[in-house]
């Protein structure tokens, strides 16, 4: 339907939040070559997993899943583990504060730049953060940054 419009096209999205599968997303990027959302949180806020994944439909098109919004999962008191989508390339401040039964969080991919500061405040003692090996010191430095205490990367 679009074949051969400028790549730079927008497209105006008449409901920029929507909620797929529990999560709720905001679309940050629309474009004919670019499609990208935003976690903003859940409507299930005593699940004990999450699965954030690399992509997401809606309106007939696919969404890149490319950031963990401010504060997104804050005080999810149940939630013990995380899956971050490949695509996930920055990580809000606070997203996961507070949430004191998380122990492990899995990192799909490898396109995290940035992690917010305090995105893992108050998550269980000794949490592990699974990472591919080749990137284990950087994914150490970002969360040493964000002030993350108390964990292990493996």
């Amino acid at each position: 339907a679009f074949k051969g419009i400028n790549k730079k096209a927008t497209f105006n999205m008449a409901k920029k939040t929507f909620t797929y599968k529990n999560l709720k997303y905001k679309v940050t990027k629309c474009t004919a070559s670019t499609k990208e959302v935003s976690v903003t949180g859940t409507s299930k806020k005593k699940a004990t997993s999450l699965n954030i994944p690399a992509t997401v439909k809606y309106n007939g098109m696919t969404f890149k899943v490319t950031t963990i919004g401010k504060k997104a999962f804050r005080k999810m008191t149940k939630l013990k583990s995380a899956t971050v989508g490949k695509n996930v390339k920055s990580i809000g401040a606070n997203a996961f504060d507070g949430d004191k039964k998380l122990a492990k969080v899995k990192f799909s991919g490898t396109a995290i730049k940035s992690i917010g500061k305090y995105a893992f405040k108050g998550i269980k003692k000794n949490a592990t953060f699974s990472v591919k090996k080749s990137k284990k010191s950087y994914y150490n430095r970002l969360l040493k940054k964000a002030k993350t205490k108390n964990y292990k990367v493996k």
